[in-house]
């Protein structure tokens, strides 16, 4: 899970899971070859799966989902990718690493940026799995649309959350110094009104965190050149 190219989040987890493994995925193949190799795992006993339909908030993340996928060109996701290993690069080095004027450069990161499309933001360092840190992930079962439950996790400050389909409606991380900040906190979550269950689960270790683009597009490419060359070959047998 660690090596795949399509995994975005690794952890060590208490409860139900022994991991907790977020995937991005371009089409539903991948997902399904994906998830029928972690099946054949011999020390894989059972899996569940929860499909994202809005990740909503993500400290960690800073490309935002945007429901036009086709509102990116070449230049843009190269922006990106150049942004993802220097995120304090000026414009100047920026239209240079691009070869295009400045004003260019400018007027696509504007657009980008008031499309929340990316975020240019200052990442907390983690240090999960160490005495002053506790990530609490939660699963939340609600009544009624997700939108209020969202708005009031939003309040409560978590740093994760997204609205699923599955057997939650919600799923969201929240980090805390210490137990009784935790054990505070899910008091006051399971006394709110749509509510109707919550699971929780720690994740113990960070195994991988890696939201760039560029990895995935890269191998992306990879997989369409062989698939390419693959249809070629059995053409040219045919």
């Amino acid at each position: 899970m660690i090596a795949s190219s399509l995994t975005t989040y690794v952890s060590t987890t208490t409860g139900d899971a022994g991991l907790c493994i977020q995937v991005r995925c371009r089409v539903d193949t991948e997902l399904v070859e994906l998830l029928a190799g972690i099946r054949e795992h011999p020390e894989v006993l059972s899996i569940q799966v929860h499909h994202y339909q809005a990740i909503t908030h993500n400290v960690y993340a800073p490309t935002l989902q945007t429901e036009d996928e086709y509102a990116l060109d070449e230049t843009d996701i190269q922006l990106v990718e150049t942004l993802e290993r220097d995120g304090r690069a000026p414009v100047r080095v920026l239209a240079e690493a691009l070869g295009l004027p400045e004003s260019s450069v400018r007027h696509r990161m504007t657009r980008l940026i008031e499309g929340e499309i990316i975020r240019v933001v200052a990442v907390p360092r983690r240090e999960f799995g160490r005495a002053h840190t506790l990530a609490l992930g939660l699963g939340i079962r609600h009544s009624g649309g997700s939108r209020t439950g969202l708005d009031a996790l939003r309040r409560l400050g978590v740093e994760f959350m997204a609205s699923t389909t599955g057997d939650f409606g919600i799923i969201a991380t929240a980090v805390f110094s210490t137990v009784r900040e935790a054990n505070d906190f899910v008091e006051v979550l399971r006394r709110e009104p749509w509510v109707t269950s919550l699971s929780t689960w720690l994740h113990l270790q960070i195994l991988k965190e890696d939201y760039s683009v560029a990895a995935y597009r890269h191998a992306r490419q990879r997989i369409d050149t062989l698939e390419r060359s693959s249809d070629d070959a059995v053409t040219g047998t045919a």
